[in-house]
Parts: structure tokens; sequence; C-alpha cells
């Protein structure tokens, strides 16, 4: 419900070939406000295949005291539902909302562990934050010699500036 990725179903059970399904999940978000999402779905299958077409979806809220409808395309849902739950897509599919059929994963292939990991704990995110410090610590340090040297000649001129106004002084007194 949540990220919009589903098991796979088995639909030999009822012998059909669309399947129309709805799923509604109500929920406190992280800022108390209580939210209703509704997403209402087509499952078709064929001989070779299966797809699943996301028909209507809305959230439900009430915020500061007016009752609140947002119908929207999936990726706009999927990201409200993740701000609105507080975690990010990878804590739901993986954590909260695993299917028991995909509930071994800590026990996969190594590359495969490695990756969930990554994605649950946003290793690229970080990787990137990472980077982005070091590349604007290095523009900081080289901000920072620039400056030093313009202090070093400002101080420089400054020194001379105060010599030659001692020695203007010196020449007004005994010209005067």
């Amino acid at each position: 419900m949540t990220t919009c990725t589903f098991p796979d179903l088995s639909l030999q059970l009822c012998g059909e070939k669309e399947i129309l399904g709805q799923v509604k999940l109500s929920f406190i978000d992280v800022e108390g406000h209580k939210l209703t999402a509704n997403r209402n779905l087509l499952l078709t299958v064929s001989r070779t295949s299966r797809s699943l077409k996301k028909l209507e979806q809305t959230l439900r809220g009430r915020f500061n005291g007016v009752d609140r409808v947002i119908s929207s395309k999936t990726a706009e849902i999927d990201e409200l539902m993740t701000t609105h739950l507080g975690v990010s897509k990878a804590v739901l599919e993986n954590v909260i909302f695993c299917h028991q059929d995909q509930s071994l994963w800590p026990m996969s292939a190594p590359l495969d562990l490695k990756a969930k990991f990554d994605a649950i704990f946003e290793a690229v995110k970080y990787t990137k934050a990472v980077n982005n410090i070091k590349d604007i610590r290095k523009a900081q340090v080289e901000s920072l010699k620039v400056l030093k040297a313009l202090e070093i000649s400002s101080k420089s001129d400054k020194d001379k500036g105060a010599k030659v106004r001692l020695q203007y002084n010196i020449v007004c007194v005994l010209f005067f």
C-alpha cells in the first residue's frame, strides 16, 4: 500500500482474468494527523504475464480542522506516504511491510543483502553527503589560503603606510 509494490499473487484460486481490488490503510502520521490512504487496483492475467494497473488513489486527512482529499498519480502518493509515515521507501518495503514470502531477505546472497542494507540505510545519500562535505571543505581551505595571503599583503601595506605617514609627519614638523 505504501510503496505500491505487491507480492507475487496466485490467481489460479479464483479463475478470473481480471480482478479488481482495493487497499485501504488508516494511520496517524508523524505530525499526529489521522490519514486514510486508498488505492484501487486492476490485476489482469494472461497466459504468459500479469499486469497490475493502479486506478484511483487518494489520501484523505484532516489538517487544522479542515478535511482534505488528495487524489493523485502514483509517484506523488508514494512520496506523500513516505513523508507522512516518516520513513524511506526501502524501510517500508523491507522492514515494516515485508511480505512473508520475502521475509527471509536477511539470509539472502551477500550482494543482494548489501543492496538491501544500502537502500535501507541510504548509503548512497550518505556517500554523496560525505563527498559534498569534502568538496566544501576543500573550497573553504582554498578560500582561507587566499584570505591569509590577502591579510599578509594588507598588513604589509598598512605597515608601509604607517612608515610613510610617520616620515611625512616628521618632514612636516621639520619644515613648519
